[in-house]
């Protein structure tokens, strides 16, 4: 993985936004539930906190 630490907490993922750490993000696979989730912000994954990070920011 070329030296990158996985992100496997909320916590980890927070600043990927205002860090602009990311310029796209792949969720694979994105399931319905995940969907769900992203659509009325509930964030308790670390791929939704991500997510919505990186859309916020």
């Amino acid at each position: 993985m070329h030296g990158k630490k996985i992100i496997h907490t909320i916590q980890d993922a927070e600043p990927i936004g205002p860090k602009h750490m990311t310029d796209i993000m792949i969720i694979a696979p994105a399931t319905g539930n995940t969907m769900a989730k992203l659509a009325n912000d509930i964030i308790d994954t670390p791929a939704t906190m991500a997510a919505n990070a990186h859309l916020v920011c």
